[in-house]
């Protein structure tokens, strides 16, 4: 479901907004900017002049690899700027740095978060602007009473529409102020995110920033291109971890939830090739066994083991894509790089809190798991599980534990530590980034591996305290 389908609008009417690029300098503070922007100019230079295809794609390497100084939201939005200007989706301006285009997006993803919500409830753009920008906290959000102002701006019809989509069945008019209370407050308190849609970037920047036309950005490989390289479908997970790292399409295409890490293959997710235990686990199929071009993803890397391209199995057609690129989200859909079983968890949770959302998905309805299995798996006492059922106890151990003893793909993990309010910020400097790094890894490569051997995994790289371990080990 998209924003335009939840609004009801249809985009036309809406109302320009001035963007004010002071407020996301401070980020730009601790990366070094001269670097990144030397390499961005020197790569727009090449791409005017006639030079050969390998010195650009060197010098955009280069460029890539610069992204790993910049914060999450950054790497996402310079990954989207990168293959606009390969695909000729921008149109370049000499006087502007790399920063200054990351800077602008960042201000337009600004202005598309704020008028979602001037459209949906009819309030104040400049009350809510003005509490966006100030960054407000729970301690403080109410002072001065411009929250409060903020709520009363709203129109009550607009508003009343917009939650009756939003919360169906169990919309009740009379609950109505505590809808708007609740929907302002989750958006100012949590960088603007919506608890409704999960906002895609790529949406968000569309009519803002480029052109709806998305042109396909796979390659076709030459004998060239593939010329001293090695194909392997089979990956051990360090390595497998390492490539996941750098980003690009295999991040993509992980991220899709579209594949399942097992026996050391990316296979593709579904019924064909994967079948499901009896605790939650996935196991190839014979079928998958014997037809491994069909629905094993190809890495092909050069002499040295470096990654270079991904190639899709023949079930989706065997497209070649440059390791570095970042595949926009319309383009996963359009490659078939889509999982139906997420998509069909993601909603069976809307709208829920922790807690309720936990027992739906180990309903016989969705995953068919029960918190006594659940509790011999992992470990988790019966107190504990007891308690994240009402939704205490949500720490990062106890949730993700929870999540890879359940199975739950990535995306339905990264809703689930949505709702428990935990975030799993790579960026930190210290202890901290390293652990939320492997809990990413975890999340997204390990979500269809027994729970055991993830311990076991952890256990020789003395990480076992991360998880909660069963009482048998």
């Amino acid at each position: 479901m998209n924003y335009r389908k939840l609004t009801g609008g249809d985009g036309t009417d809406d109302v320009p907004f001035d963007i004010d690029t002071r407020i996301i300098e401070h980020d730009s503070e601790k990366i070094d900017k001269d670097y990144m922007n030397s390499r961005f100019e020197k790569y727009i230079k090449l791409l005017a002049e006639d030079v050969s295809p390998k010195e650009v794609e060197k010098l955009r390497k280069e460029l890539h690899s610069s992204f790993s100084m910049l914060s999450q939201e950054r790497q996402k939005l310079a990954g989207i700027l990168l293959y606009d200007i390969q695909s000729g989706n921008i149109e370049l301006n000499s006087n502007k740095t790399f920063n200054d285009y990351i800077n602008e997006m960042l201000g337009k993803l600004e202005n598309s978060k704020i008028k979602r919500v001037v459209k949906n409830l009819g309030c104040s753009e400049e009350l809510l602007r003005e509490l966006f920008r100030k960054g407000v906290t729970e301690t403080n959000i109410s002072e001065y009473g411009v929250f409060d102002e903020l709520k009363e701006s709203c129109d009550r019809e607009k508003s009343r529409k917009f939650f009756e989509v939003a919360h169906g069945e169990s919309y009740s008019d009379s609950y109505l102020s505590m809808y708007i209370d609740e929907y302002l407050r989750y958006f100012l308190l949590h960088d603007g995110e919506d608890q409704f849609v999960e906002i895609d970037y790529e949406e968000a920047l569309n009519e803002e920033y480029k052109t709806k036309e998305y042109k396909q950005i796979d390659v076709a490989l030459t004998e060239e291109d593939i010329k001293d390289t090695k194909i392997v479908t089979t990956v051990p997970t360090a390595q497998l971890s390492a490539w996941y790292k750098e980003g690009g399409a295999l991040a993509s295409i992980i991220e899709s939830d579209a594949f399942a890490y097992v026996d050391g293959h990316l296979c593709l997710n579904k019924d064909t090739y994967l079948e499901k235990k009896a605790s939650g686990v996935l196991s190839l199929t014979d079928y998958a066994k014997e037809h491994g071009e069909e629905c094993f993803l190809k890495f092909i890397t050069d002499e040295d083991g470096k990654l270079k391209y991904v190639t899709l199995p023949s079930a989706l057609g065997p497209k070649s894509f440059n390791c570095h690129d970042h595949i926009p989200e319309e383009l996963l859909v359009q490659y078939g790089l889509v999982n139906e079983m997420s998509g069909k968890m993601l909603k069976a949770i809307n709208n829920l809190e922790f807690g309720d959302a936990l027992q739906k998905l180990m309903s016989k309805q969705v995953c068919n798991y029960s918190f006594r299995l659940l509790e011999n798996t992992t470990g988790l006492g019966k107190l504990t599980i007891s308690n994240m059922r009402r939704g205490v106890n949500l720490n990062k151990l106890n949730v993700i534990s929870t999540c890879l003893g359940v199975h739950m793909p990535s995306r339905v993990s990264k809703k689930m530590l949505e709702l428990a309010g935990i975030t799993l910020d790579v960026d930190l400097p210290g202890e901290e980034g390293v652990k939320n790094a492997i809990y990413d890894m975890l999340l997204h490569l390990k979500w269809a591996t027994d729970y055991d051997d993830i311990i076991e995994e952890l256990a020789s790289q003395n990480l076992k305290h991360l998880l909660s371990e069963p009482k048998s080990k």
